[in-house]
């Protein structure tokens, strides 16, 4: 009983005291640092050569593939997700080894150009980038090896994606006794590294056939 007057109060307290706001996690590796070990792992000249590129034209865009990847990483990592924040830093110069007409290029604070950006990059070339990157971190030590083979760990999550016709086709909705809902159900299957932990190998399908 006094534990529960105790826990009133507590709860009380803590709905009129106004705490000082904890400021968000800074990633433990600054930019600068995270985009020279992204230009190590990912080539610019290694991404160009990837199939899924090869299939779709590209023109000159300031957000090219190979920023626009950059900066879907950038944002994962950064403490500010928003495409804003990926933004200031590319007119800031963040990205201007990559392009270096990026910064002087960007003149308008509007987003449209990122986001159109991520909209045209297949995803394909996502997985096959996530490939690339896997040999290259393998490649940095022969510790990662185990009798010279790559020991693989699997991993799996489902994922519930807002329903729509193309989505509908791909990832349908399991039916229960209460009909069919709303959600489209998405299984992911990530094969991880045994000893250096990196993501080395994804696949993605629907609930059924997983």
């Amino acid at each position: 009983m006094y534990a529960y007057y105790i826990v009133c109060i507590l709860h009380t307290i803590q709905k009129n005291v106004s705490f000082p706001k904890t400021p968000p996690p800074q990633p433990p590796f600054p930019p600068d640092q995270l985009l020279r070990w992204f230009v190590r792992l990912l080539p610019g000249r290694a991404l160009r050569k990837l199939p899924a590129l090869q299939s779709k034209s590209f023109y000159d865009r300031l957000f090219n593939p190979l920023v626009t990847l950059w900066y879907l990483l950038f944002q994962r990592l950064h403490s500010d997700h928003t495409l804003e924040s990926a933004l200031a830093d590319a007119r800031s110069g963040g990205a201007d080894r990559l392009n270096q007409k990026l910064s002087r290029g960007l003149v308008s604070n509007s987003t449209c150009s990122y986001s159109d950006a991520r909209q045209r990059l297949p995803w394909q070339f996502l997985a096959q980038a996530l490939v690339l990157q896997a040999r290259n971190i393998i490649g940095l030590s022969p510790s990662t090896l185990w009798h010279g083979w790559v020991v693989c760990l699997l991993d799996g999550s489902t994922v519930r994606l807002r329903s729509n016709k193309d989505l509908v086709k791909q990832f349908p909705p399991n039916s229960n006794q209460y009909g069919r809902p709303y959600w489209c159900l998405m299984r992911v299957v990530v094969g991880f590294c045994a000893l250096s932990g990196a993501a080395l190998d994804c696949a993605i399908g629907p609930l059924a056939a997983c």
